[in-house]
């Protein structure tokens, strides 16, 4: 149980550090993007999604098929996902 939740663990400060990096790239007037160039602020939230997803896949495949402690991590990932999906439906 003790790998199971260090992978969730670290699960957990991938997504700590790219909510920090998403709050710095929005609040910081230096990666403002333009009408016609996506920068960093909205790059930085569109490729969250995709992330998680890819991540999701390969810990299900790692937890489900060859039987590795990643559960915790793939039910992250998918939570992760879902609120992404949730908060771009509701901009």
């Amino acid at each position: 149980m003790g790998l199971e939740k260090k992978n969730a663990f670290k699960s957990l400060i991938l997504y700590g550090i790219l909510s920090s990096a998403i709050a710095i790239f929005n609040l910081l007037g230096a990666f403002r993007s333009g009408p016609c160039t996506p920068n960093l602020d909205i790059l930085s939230i569109l490729l969250l999604g995709p992330l998680s997803l890819i991540l999701s896949i390969k810990n299900s495949i790692a937890a489900f098929v060859r039987k590795q402690p990643t559960k915790y991590s793939f039910y992250i990932h998918i939570v992760v996902l879902l609120i992404w999906i949730t908060s771009l439906t509701l901009l």
